[in-house]
Order: structure tokens, then sequence, then C-alpha cells
């Protein structure tokens, strides 16, 4: 969050800032909303939607264009403010451009630090005064608006025109140095511009070395296999800016890639100490401690996760799926079958992500009770969802069945969830090699005439979506 940048209105025009801007003013509060609301009125917004809770704001969301949102810190389903900006980060469901200012009573470091890495133009901690307000809002929305001709043009691939306009506002705005080229390295970074994105960190750091520009050089690294290296960058980062949490995530995936994952958890560990409940660090963990076996510290971190939450919308059940895996693969069948009752109160049953969670679980039950007839059925069971449409699943419980049919050499069921897989948006780099690896799997079973997805590895950068490729049959 830049604090450097002046307001730059003109005398008389501080009453118009927000004339034409939709403003969305969020938090429990009627009576502090009012009070928010005649504030963004006396700056000339004529827009202004209010909301309470994370089903008002997301309805408010999609129904206009929103420019400027103010975040209050509690909310009327449990949330406070940093719950409630992760998840509609976590749901895309904010604008790029709008600026985002959050208003809460945070008082500890690493509270304020979780609501800061969640990418909030400014943050106001209460008390506040209405000049505190003002003086925010001006700032940043001149900020915003300045910064937006470049979001525009990187979004919409016009590349050159972002870079040139990088250059130029970074010298007729030195206070926008760092975030003009930030952004635009950012949008490089997404599209795989190395060529472009190489130089143009050179000039980002002509000055200064900058924390957010080392991490992409270190990336640039890990992307040229350059592992160790990319290491040591990031951990020079960390050591000189300790309060850089985009640091310890880059350097847990390195470890984990580098077949290190008790590092990789450590570095998580590390992170936690400087902010509070972060979701999706929180998921990392698990994911990590799963994939390495460490089943304690995964069902550890899937029952923070659900005990804080319960079932996001933007995963579905796929946070209750996680932790009845591992909750069965300890042997802790009555645990699992608490959670899979709680996930179907708080999902419905007739979610799909619910009654495949079911289905996998009485699996996983005839299996431990070696009850070849009850397999067979939850197999058959498990097709017969399929057949009726998996557009409803999430990525996980995708896999999960994926695994399943690969097991068993169910191709009619498998190609299926593998298809739907190849379709989303929600895959990650490690979630697609285990998905070509599986499919690899039921390839080997007997041939059969249908379509076979396969996975491209190339078509996800890391932490990115990425689809899969479907080949020609078998």
């Amino acid at each position: 969050m830049d604090t450097s940048v002046d307001a730059g209105w003109e005398e008389g025009e501080e009453s118009a800032a927000l004339a034409g801007a939709r403003v969305l003013i969020a938090d429990a509060s009627v009576q502090y909303r009012a009070t928010l609301r005649a504030i963004v009125e006396s700056l000339g917004a004529v827009d202004v939607a209010e909301a309470g809770n994370i089903d008002e704001i997301a309805a408010a969301l999609h129904e206009a264009d929103t420019q400027v949102m103010l975040c209050g810190s509690r909310f009327s389903d449990g949330r406070n403010g940093a719950q409630l900006l992760e998840e509609l980060r976590e749901r895309q469901l904010l604008p790029a451009a709008a600026l985002v200012v959050v208003i809460g009573g945070e008082r500890t470091r690493r509270e304020v630090a979780a609501v800061a890495e969640l990418g909030p133009d400014a943050v106001i901690l209460k008390p506040f005064s209405r000049d505190d307000v003002v003086q925010r809002l001006l700032r940043y929305r001149q900020r915003k608006l300045r910064l937006g001709a470049l979001l525009a043009a990187a979004d919409a691939g016009r590349i050159v025109e972002a870079v040139e306009g990088c250059r130029r506002l970074a010298a007729e705005q030195p206070s926008l140095h760092s975030e003009a080229y930030r952004l635009v390295c950012e949008r490089l970074l997404a599209l795989g511009r190395f060529e472009l994105l190489a130089p143009l960190l050179r000039e980002a750091m002509a000055l200064r070395p900058l924390p957010w520009a080392l991490l992409m050089v270190a990336r640039l690294r890990w992307q040229e296999h350059q592992l160790d290296e990319a290491c040591r960058i990031a951990e020079g980062v960390v050591h000189k800016w300790p309060s850089y949490l985009a640091g310890y995530d880059l350097l847990a995936q390195l470890n984990e890639q580098l077949g290190r994952p008790e590092q990789a958890l450590e570095w998580l560990d590390r992170a936690a100490e400087v902010s509070a409940f972060n979701l999706r660090r929180l998921r990392r963990s698990g994911e990590i401690a799963l994939r390495s076996g460490n089943l304690p510290r995964a069902e550890q971190a899937y029952a923070r996760i659900v005990e804080r939450t319960g079932p996001p919308a933007s995963s579905g059940g796929a946070d209750y799926a996680n932790l009845i895996q591992v909750m069965l693969a300890r042997g802790r069948f009555e645990a699992a079958q608490r959670v899979i009752e709680d996930e179907a109160d708080r999902l419905g049953d007739g979610h799909g992500d619910a009654q495949v969670t079911r289905i996998l679980f009485e699996l996983a039950r005839a299996r431990r009770d070696e009850d070849a007839e009850a397999i067979d059925g939850a197999l058959e069971t498990l097709a017969q969802r399929v057949r009726e449409g998996v557009a409803d699943l999430s990525p996980t419980l995708l896999l999960q069945g994926l695994e399943v049919c690969a097991e068993f050499g169910r191709h009619e069921t498998g190609y299926p969830l593998a298809q739907q897989i190849a379709h989303s948006t929600r895959i990650d780099r490690l979630m697609l090699q285990r998905a070509r690896l599986l499919v690899d799997r039921l390839r080997r079973q007997p041939r059969v005439q249908m379509s076979v997805p396969a996975v491209d590895e190339g078509a996800a950068g890391e932490g990115d979506a990425g689809e899969l490729r479907l080949s020609e049959a078998v």
C-alpha cells in the first residue's frame, strides 16, 4: 500500500472526486454505513450501495461495476474485514481497478498484516475522523485514475502501450514509479512474456532494490530451472523485508519443488508468525502435508479451515473433501462421518460435492471391510452420479474421483471426470501433473473406444489456471 501519493486535486475539485463512481459501503452496522455514506456523498458520489454480509456484497458487485469499496470490520454473517476481503478476492468478485479501503478495528501487528497482504489500497484503523477517510479517498482515487490506463492496456493485451505508459507515468509521477512497474510486470509474468519482463525489472530497480521485483527475478530463475538461485534471491528478500509475506510463500513453493516438504512447511509457519489466519496459505500447508504423507499436519490444517470458514462459496466442498480424505487415510471413519454430516448440512444434500464425498466415504468403508459387493455398489453409484453430470463438482472432488477410477480401471467414469478437469479454470500446476499421471494410468488399462483426455502441463503456470488438452481416441 503506497501512502506517498499526493491527492493531486485542484481547488474546488474535491467535492466531485467521486462523481460518476459506483461506491459500495460494506459493514454490519447501519449507523456506521450511514456515516460513511455521508462522507462519500460529500465527495460527489451519487450511486451508493450498502451491504451487511457476503451475500449482499456479492449481489451488489454483480449488479454493477464498482469503482470504490469501503469495507468495515464486522459483518452480520460473523466475518471480519480480513475474512470478507479474502473471500471476495478468492471468488474474483472485486474488479482489478476498484479502489478498496478497509476501515477496521485490528490492533495487533499480525491482524494488520493479515489485512494488508490481501491487497487493499488503504487501511484506516479505528478510531478515525472524517478527514482521515476523506484524505485517503482523495489520495487513492487519484492513484487509481492514474494507473487505470496502464491496467486497461495490460488487461487488453496491448503490451507495448502498457510498457511505454509505465515508463512515462513513472517519469512524470515518481511516487507511482514502483506501483506502475509492478502492475505491468505482473501482467507480463502472467502472460509468459519473459523477454520483456527481465529488462523492465532492471529498469524498475535502477534506483533501489524492490522486494516485489526481486521475487519476480526469482520466478524467472525458477522458469530457467535454477531453483537454488531462486531460493537464494527469495531468502534475501525475507531477510531484508521480513514482513513481505510473498517471499515466504515463494520459498514454500520452491522447497516443495526441490523435494523438501518439511522446509516448505517451515516457511509457511514463519509466514503465519507474521500474519494472522490466511486461508490460501493454510490450504497450501494442508496440500504440502498431504502430498508428503504428513497426515496429522494435513488434518490439522484442513480442520482449521473448516472450523473457521465452513465451505467457502468459491471452493464448494473442497476443504471438506480434503479433510475427509485425510481422516479416512488415518482410519478415522467415525470422525469423517461426522464431518460428512456437517458438510451436507452446510452445502445441502443435493450439492454435487456433498454427494460424491459420501460416495467416496462408502467406498473407503467397503474397502476397509473387504466387502467386494459394497465396493462394486459404491463404484456403480459413482458412475451413475457422473452420468448425471459433473459440472457442479469442485476440482478436488473431480481429482479424487479420477483417482478412484484409475485405481479400479473404470474408464467409463474416469474419462468424463478428466474431461471436466480439462475445462476447469481452477486447476493449478500440481493438480494438472497429478491428473496427467492418473489419465496415463487409466490409459494402461484395457483399451476403450472413446476420447481420452491428456494433460498439457505447459498450459498452466505455478498457481495459475490451466487446462487439459484432449488427445485422439485410443
